[in-house]
């Protein structure tokens, strides 16, 4: 069908991802790469109102600059180096994944069959109380691994390798695939991870011209679905095309630059949040047991069809399944299913006729939570 050419998806691991990127930069006669320099802050033209940013500090040298980019990632510095030349801060705003991932990487044996994966590509398939994982990557490798309530007292015991290993194992359609692959890294862990947006014309007026973050640096989303690359990439391009449209009109860039945050990664980091507001509430209402239990509402009008209800539908109809997949892809706005009308209807048939997927077998709690115990517990010596 038109519109399938662009349903093509490039899975890599992020290690590999960075070393192609540092090759083509260090290929490109017009970038200097500097290792090993640390930017502490930044330089300011005087007199100018919002101030103009004119360069950096790279310790006790300096460095000259027609525009900064930066794409320091969610650790950026930008707000303190801001309020050093007396800028006030962007405002960032934020909201919790409260989630831990433990991850890990792992080779496909070529003699072994390639199990069948429950979604496509990848698989994200969220339980009750955790969530479960798997990408394929580049090289006949995997990334595989576990996302649990970051205020779960039972499975914080994930950090060792193998608690790690016993509860995957758990995992019916995940097992199949420690089978067939050799582990080629440790279980990773990733915390303290937020939804993040940081916006740099606040009340009508850009707070410094000349500077513009780009990546993780502007909005960080919980990294279950993967968004950060692609939105990263379509923002560095989307600056590419303001600075040629704006060459030297420092103030435009900044609106333009502006305008394309707020339409284009913004409705991604409410989307998220909004998101990851109702898994938090789930997490506590099935391992804490606090919380309101909401009421399930029925698919009968268009206020009422949840972006759950399209998944559902999407195993039964390829256009609802077309649909599913372009938002998955950010081809798609995150609302733009609720414009289309005869998606909309496709849906409430489905709803109406109860179609949907079998649930996948969620291992007990209680069997996970044994298994994760006796495997991080030090055997007994006799």
């Amino acid at each position: 069908m038109p519109g399938d050419e662009d349903l093509i998806l490039l899975a890599s691991r992020r290690s590999t991802l960075d070393w192609v990127l540092r090759r083509a930069a260090v290929a490109e006669r017009r970038i200097e790469l500097r290792a090993g320099v640390t930017v502490s802050g930044l330089l300011a033209s005087d007199g100018t109102d919002p101030p103009r940013i004119c360069g950096m500090r790279l310790g006790s040298d300096t460095m000259r600059a027609d525009v900064i980019v930066d794409a320091s990632g969610r650790q950026s510095k930008i707000a303190q180096w801001l309020v050093a030349i007396g800028v006030p801060p962007p405002p960032l705003e934020s909201a919790e994944c409260g989630v831990l991932y433990y991850g890990r990487h792992a080779r496909l044996r070529r003699d072994a069959p390639r199990p069948s994966l429950p979604t496509g590509f990848g698989s994200v398939i969220g339980y009750q109380t955790f969530a479960a994982v798997l990408f394929l990557a580049d090289n006949d490798t995997i990334m595989y691994g576990l996302a649990i309530f970051s205020e779960d007292p039972d499975l914080k015991l994930l950090r060792s390798r193998l608690a790690f290993e016993a509860a995957a194992r758990l995992v019916p359609w995940l097992a199949p695939w420690l089978d067939c692959s050799e582990p080629i890294t440790d279980p990773f862990a990733m915390g303290s991870v937020l939804n993040t947006l940081r916006r740099m014309v606040v009340g009508g007026r850009p707070l410094a011209l000349g500077i513009h973050p780009v990546g993780d640096a502007t909005c960080t989303t919980n990294p279950t679905f993967g968004r950060g690359v692609s939105l990263a990439f379509h923002q560095v391009q989307a600056l590419a095309r303001v600075l040629d449209e704006y060459p030297g009109d420092l103030e435009a860039q900044a609106f333009a630059m502006d305008e394309y945050v707020a339409t284009h990664i913004e409705p991604w980091f409410r989307d998220q949040a909004a998101a990851d507001m109702g898994r938090l509430a789930q997490f506590r209402r099935a391992i804490l047991g606090t919380g309101i239990t909401p009421t399930p509402a029925a698919a009968t009008d268009k206020s009422t069809i949840t972006f759950q209800h399209v998944l559902n539908a999407s195993a039964f109809d390829p256009v609802i399944w077309r649909a599913a997949v372009r938002r998955g892809m950010l081809l798609d706005s995150p609302n733009a299913w609720r414009r289309n009308e005869d998606l909309l209807g496709r849906v409430r048939r489905m709803v109406e006729a109860g179609l949907r997927p079998p649930p996948l077998i969620e291992p007990p709690r209680e069997e996970i939570v044994a298994a994760v115990r006796a495997a991080a517990s030090p055997p007994i010596q006799a």
